[in-house]
């Protein structure tokens, strides 16, 4: 029988599962978010000023501090001149492969550069309170 992978540890039940597809869910979300922000020259404080929000508000939801309602990740991508395409994959939600996280965690840690108290480090917090 193989060993066991780092995410079968830590996912043995439906709810742990489905907790970790939500977390996946928002990362991904906020990682497009400051992806398409670099690439289209759009900083913290530009953001606030086109929202009417403070750059505290930002930066608390580019963070990861509050659960980004579809409203929000609507209003940042306005902002930066795009629109919001939300697809369901199929099994994302029950068996979630570790090869997909994987390739989740490197695209989280490559954003690091982009926003280095979001994506990538929620990655470490996640995986620390998971492991713990």
């Amino acid at each position: 029988m193989a060993e066991e992978t780092w995410f079968e540890k830590h996912h043995k039940t439906d709810e742990e599962k489905r907790l970790f597809a939500q977390e996946v869910a928002i990362l991904s979300a906020l990682e497009e978010v400051c992806r398409v922000m670099e690439t289209e020259n759009v900083s913290r404080a530009d953001m606030a000023t086109k929202l009417g929000k403070s750059r505290a508000f930002v930066t608390q939801v580019l963070r990861g501090s509050n659960n980004i309602t579809i409203r929000t990740l609507a209003d940042f991508a306005w902002a930066c001149g795009r629109t919001v395409d939300i697809r369901l994959r199929k099994g994302a939600g029950h068996n979630f492969e570790p090869t997909v996280y994987a390739e989740w965690k490197e695209s989280a840690e490559t954003q690091a550069t982009v926003n280095p108290s979001g994506p990538a480090q929620q990655v470490e917090d996640l995986e620390s309170s998971l492991a713990g």
